[in-house]
């Protein structure tokens, strides 16, 4: 992966701004927070120091996963690699495609009977039809299964709306000013300014909280809402 340059976390325009926020790709925003996550920082590191020249884990998309760096990604979730010219030419905006599928697949039960989805992501599913067979019958099955499977999921499914996407920069900046080791009583000082209400320690400590669990488990969430 491409590496940046340090962000300064007192600088909002180093960090995407409003709109970009919500331009953004959810699989853009699950890299950015993983890419915060020490523990992954720490393998990915080592990962580096193992790995040949040629390996920067986007090249060679047979066995790419196989490679020193391709082996942490997949680890965390990675799915596959995009090529940076991609990014460049904008056809993406995010270095890699994280895993989409649940391990297992959902099931339903209509009137006594189990039925088994496949599903693409915690949102989408796949139905198998049989072309020889009458289609009607199908169709209408197919609408109770997925009726019965949306309104399993409608109260587990986790929403991104935009209010939240709106604050995943100040997130990162919290997580960039820890990362430097600046107290919380400095980051409020400082994102006071920013904000008309003005901000607490206590804010500071739950932008945190909400932010690390975006790099440990909540890119993953972020990553199976994407598109």
């Amino acid at each position: 992966m491409s590496e940046k340059a340090p962000l300064d976390w007192k600088n909002s325009s180093d960090y995407p701004s409003g709109q970009e926020a919500k331009e953004a790709s959810l699989d853009r925003w699950a890299w950015v927070f993983l890419a915060r996550n020490p523990q992954f920082q720490k393998e990915l590191t080592e990962a580096r120091k193992e790995a040949p020249p040629s390996d920067d884990g986007q090249r060679g998309p047979i066995g790419w996963s196989q490679t020193p760096i391709g082996k942490v990604l997949k680890k965390w979730g990675v799915e596959w690699p995009r090529l940076p010219e991609w990014i460049e030419s904008g056809l993406c905006d995010s270095p890699v495609v994280f895993q989409k599928h649940p391990l297992h697949a959902a099931t339903v039960k209509i009137e006594g009977q189990f039925y088994r989805l496949m599903p693409e992501s915690e949102s989408r599913v796949v139905l198998e039809f049989d072309l020889a067979a009458p289609l009607a019958p199908q169709l209408t099955r197919a609408k109770q299964i997925l009726d019965a499977s949306k309104k399993q999921i409608k109260e587990t499914l986790p929403a991104e709306n935009r209010k939240q996407v709106a604050m995943y920069p100040f997130y990162l900046r919290v997580l960039d000013a820890k990362a430097a080791n600046i107290t919380k009583a400095k980051m409020a000082e400082v994102f006071s300014q920013e904000c008309s209400d003005g901000l607490t320690e206590k804010d500071i400590s739950n932008w945190l909280k909400a932010a690390e669990d975006l790099t440990t488990n909540g890119y993953k969430r972020l990553a199976k809402l994407s598109k």
